[in-house]
């Protein structure tokens, strides 16, 4: 299963039409063939937004979250961020 993440926020002023966007992307994604990752970019601060409503930051050097000692890489992104 491909780890997809969902990245969304940002530092525009259109941060929370980017969040309405990635949240309907991780909600919509077919989780039976994708494993999906909502990581949210605010301020200096990217993390991931767990469904339990926890958050985990994300390891900027190489694009990866901690899930209890596992280390997940991502196969691919998909871009909800809007604005410049």
């Amino acid at each position: 299963m491909k780890n997809i993440a969902i990245v969304c926020g940002g530092h525009s002023g259109e941060f929370e039409i980017s969040m309405a966007s990635g949240k309907v992307a991780y909600k919509h994604i077919d989780k039976e063939k994708y494993r999906p990752f909502l990581i949210v970019i605010q301020n200096q601060q990217w993390e991931w937004f767990m469904e339990n409503g926890e958050k985990s930051p994300v390891n900027k050097s190489d694009f990866s979250v901690n899930n209890a000692g596992e280390t997940i890489h991502f196969d691919a992104v998909f871009n909800a961020i809007h604005g410049t």
